[in-house]
């Protein structure tokens, strides 16, 4: 690998590591699993500085393993072309 790749190399593995954490939590059946995204905001009309939203659900969770999975491949992907 050259050099000059090392440091997104480097990027790509501390990602990979973390989809890799989350992939096998959802992965192995949880009995309880929630994904929460929250978003700031400078306009929040309740007065809130961000708001947020969540979601429970085994299919939810399965698409999130399955999109997680693929993340994984394409960075696998990349640092092989790299």
């Amino acid at each position: 690998m050259e050099p000059k790749n090392l440091e997104a190399a480097e990027r790509m593995a501390r990602k990979r590591r973390e989809l890799q954490a989350l992939y096998n939590l959802l992965s192995s059946y949880p009995s309880q699993a929630i994904v929460t995204v929250t978003v700031p905001t400078n306009y929040a009309a309740d007065g809130r500085k961000q708001k947020e939203a969540d979601i429970q659900s085994d299919t939810f969770n399965a698409l999130m393993a399955g999109l997680v999975e693929k993340e994984i491949k394409n960075i696998d992907e990349f640092v092989k072309s790299l």
